[in-house]
């Protein structure tokens, strides 16, 4: 599952596609300038879901909807270009053409980001009665 994005860099932009993997979201991006000329390669980038924090889609009443996708590091995004201060989020634009279905995209992701996460045992500093497990009986 795909969606392409956009990402305002002032003189040039970055567009692209977050594609929806089996066990990574891959982003693959190009630069282009004003002109809509190419500038580099494409590029790619595969965070495996138990890297990423969040992802969500933020609806907007005239605007495209705008995605954003953040790190549980600031290296993640390391190697792509993104705006000054966008250290572990990645916030794009949506396409066009990608809006109808960003929604569907969104609850994907959530899902597989959630089935990521270790499951099993909440971490061993809670007390027992808030990790699940039924209070210790002792007898006098």
């Amino acid at each position: 599952m795909t969606l392409r994005f956009s990402i305002d860099l002032g003189v040039n932009t970055l567009k692209g596609v977050l594609t929806l993997r089996k066990d990574d979201l891959l982003v693959e991006w190009r630069r282009y300038d004003m002109m809509e000329v190419p500038k580099s390669p494409l590029e790619s980038l595969s965070i495996p879901y138990g890297d990423i924090a969040s992802i969500d889609i933020k609806k907007r009443k005239v605007l495209r909807p705008i995605v954003e996708v953040v790190a549980k590091s600031a290296s993640t995004f390391a190697s792509m270009p993104l705006p000054a201060g966008d250290l572990s989020t990645l916030r794009a634009t949506v396409s066009r053409k990608d809006r109808s279905h960003a929604a569907l995209w969104d609850a994907e992701a959530t899902l597989r980001i959630a089935e990521a996460l270790p499951g099993g045992q909440p971490p061993s500093s809670l007390p027992d009665s808030e990790r699940g497990s039924a209070p210790r009986i002792t007898s006098d």
